[in-house]
């Protein structure tokens, strides 16, 4: 089983138990490999650190843990087994990280047209076989990129049952709630650039497998002073 992912990013919000030692949920703002931003949610649980007693806000963490969904929500929160404060020379010389590497099983595979009838999204869930927690162990993917689409379909022919090793990056997005315009919700999906497929797989032997046909693509950068199209 595979189920990491690391991030750079600022401390948004955190939140301490009774007695002020554990730090327990807190967000992180993210610049995606898109140029966008994100929101993630973070829980850090019992780790006991010097680095948790002097978290403060609008500080930058590096982090690495891995996912898990949250109970009744679409937000995928990342479980946190590592911390560390990251310090800056200068604004311009600041890094931001968010990258999700996934080995699973495809499931609830679809493909979505646009108007012409060409296939522009795909969208998946990924399984993770596995008792690394009590949660649920199924985390919704979509592959954005034309070019990779393609190659998704031509060469990897992707499927469900197919076992496959990814890379992406997760992306949380504020829902306005259907019932109840006041209320929000968040969803969350890890965007894909960069897959192959398995020929054998054991559960926490992700070494000892055979590689498939490799496909990777290109991340589209958003130009935020472009127009809307």
């Amino acid at each position: 089983m595979l189920n990491k992912i690391k991030l750079i990013g600022k401390i948004l919000l955190n939140k301490w138990n009774k007695n002020n030692e554990l730090l327990s949920y807190f967000s992180l703002l993210v610049t995606n490999p898109n140029n966008s931003s994100t929101i993630i949610r973070c829980y850090i649980g019992k780790i006991k650190s010097k680095e948790i007693e002097n978290i403060k806000e609008n500080e930058y963490f590096e982090i690495d843990g891995y996912l898990k969904n949250e109970i009744n929500d679409r937000q995928i929160i990342v479980h946190v087994v590592r911390i560390k404060k990251v310090e800056f020379l200068n604004e311009e010389k600041k890094i931001e990280h968010n990258e999700v590497k996934l080995l699973g099983i495809v499931d609830e595979l679809e493909k979505k047209t646009n108007l012409d009838g060409n296939i522009n999204l795909i969208s998946f869930k990924i399984f993770i076989p596995g008792k690394l927690d009590s949660y649920n162990q199924n985390f919704f993917c979509a592959i954005k990129e034309i070019n990779l689409i393609k190659k998704i379909i031509d060469i990897l022919k992707l499927k469900k049952n197919d076992i496959i090793y990814l890379k992406g990056f997760l992306q949380t997005k504020k829902i306005k709630n259907v019932n109840n315009k006041e209320n929000f919700s968040r969803a969350s999906l890890i965007i894909c650039y960069y897959f192959f497929k398995i020929e054998n797989y054991l559960i926490n032997e992700y070494d000892n497998f055979v590689k498939f046909e490799t496909v990777s693509g290109e991340i589209e950068k958003i130009d935020f002073n472009s127009p809307k199209k």
